[in-house]
């Protein structure tokens, strides 16, 4: 889970927990509470699956961010 690999890498416990593709639903949201995790969502779409360029991917944030974005 992504959540062990973050905290064998900081030492530190994470407390969110960001859906794929933004989906969600009852089960999703019930073990994400049992988990005492909080479900974040970007309104920012980075489409990391499709674009590989890592730069390209940060011009195009960049470009499309504003104050408060996440």
């Amino acid at each position: 889970m992504c959540s062990q690999t973050i905290e064998e890498i900081s030492s530190r416990k994470t407390s969110y927990f960001r859906p794929p593709f933004r989906i969600s639903n009852q089960i999703i949201s019930r073990v994400i509470r049992k988990q005492n995790l909080k479900m974040i969502r970007w309104n920012l779409r980075s489409y990391d699956v499709v674009n590989k360029n890592s730069k390209r991917m940060l011009n195009r944030l960049t470009k499309k961010s504003t104050s408060g974005s996440n």
